[in-house]
């Protein structure tokens, strides 16, 4: 497969832009969830030795704590791409780097429009600390996005070529 030297490089700095949004706002989402009395005042917050205090303080102080989570995330979306170029020929590979970007993109933008709906329609329960709902949300989520990325499922979606 011939592609120009252009559509690659574009290609390349989609993925990229795409993992780097990614970090962004999984950085956000899970600091979100994981730390949710971050920027209160002691009085404020649970009592010290308490399960949910701990688990606060951990992911809010920690330097390892805080990046954790959205760091094992973004490692095994990245074992999956290389999973999947595995074997493949150049131009299968920028294939995937286009399907990869492209879904990634599409949860961000899934991912952001759920959490202003989630917000706006219930302002009460966003502000409510380790909310079940949304941690079950947001994980199956992930488990979708990685499932897209796995089994590449949303090329047959974008049968039409973006000329790039």
């Amino acid at each position: 497969m011939n592609t120009k030297p252009t559509n690659k490089i574009i290609t390349i700095l989609l993925f990229v832009a795409s993992y780097l949004g990614l970090f962004i706002i999984w950085a956000f989402v899970i600091n979100t969830l994981l730390v949710p009395w971050d920027g209160t005042l002691p009085q404020d917050r649970p009592p010290l030795g308490t399960t949910i205090r701990t688990i606060n303080d951990y992911f809010e102080v920690s330097s390892f704590g805080s990046y954790l989570p959205f760091i094992l995330l973004f490692i095994i979306s990245l074992l999956i791409v290389l999973l999947r170029i595995r074997k493949k020929s150049r131009g299968q590979v920028y294939k995937i780097f286009e399907h990869t970007a492209f879904s990634n993109f599409i949860y961000i933008g899934l991912l952001i429009t759920i959490f202003f709906i989630y917000v706006w329609l219930m302002p009460s329960q966003s502000k409510t600390a380790y909310n079940p709902l949304s941690i079950i949300i947001h994980l199956a989520g992930i488990i979708i996005l990685f499932g897209v990325q796995y089994t590449g499922y949303t090329t047959t979606l974008n049968k039409k070529k973006f000329n790039l």
